[in-house]
């Protein structure tokens, strides 16, 4: 003897019936069908979305860099004073990346434009105060270079700058 058994995977939904108000008209939909339809939608429309990652960041046009040399706590405290134009009115400044090799010291200033704002090709200008790096620098001139920009930073001996007048 063999049994067969049908699985009936539909569904009915009913609705008034809007040219008639005394009937009900009753739709039936196959689950199957109904399942693979939304799933195929959801994928297409969230395909069709932006994309979820923002652009990397590049750097930022800089006009000019003026450095400013102090001394705190028998150290030198260096700031570079950079201006520069961002590319877009959306576009934030990141954070600054800063590199040495020998006497050249390197700040590369960036940009970034978040992934879900769109603006006019319109150059913003900015100014940034940027503390330099000045761990392990022996005194000395050194060359600042910000995205291209140059600048002569001079590191003073602390023997000669901080003992100057003083009588024993």
């Amino acid at each position: 003897m063999t049994v067969s058994t049908r699985i009936r995977a539909e569904t009915e939904f009913s609705f008034p019936n809007f040219a008639n108000p005394n009937r009900v008209t009753t739709v039936k939909i196959n689950v199957f069908v109904l399942l693979t339809s939304l799933g195929f939608c959801s994928w297409f429309l969230s395909s069709c979305g932006p994309d979820p990652y923002a652009p990397p960041p590049v750097a930022a046009q800089v006009d000019s860099v003026r450095v400013e040399v102090k001394e705190f706590a028998g150290r030198p405290d260096v700031v570079a004073h950079v201006r520069g134009r961002l590319s877009t009115a959306a576009a934030e400044l990141v954070d600054a990346i800063q590199s040495r090799r020998g006497y050249h010291l390197y700040i590369e200033v960036r940009e970034q434009t978040p992934r879900d704002r769109v603006s006019a090709q319109v150059l913003v200008p900015f100014q940034q105060k940027i503390p330099v790096e000045t761990t392990g620098l022996t005194p000395g001139v050194y060359i600042l270079d910000v995205n291209g920009v140059q600048a002569r930073v001079e590191i003073p001996d602390p023997d000669e700058s901080g003992n100057r007048g003083e009588l024993l």
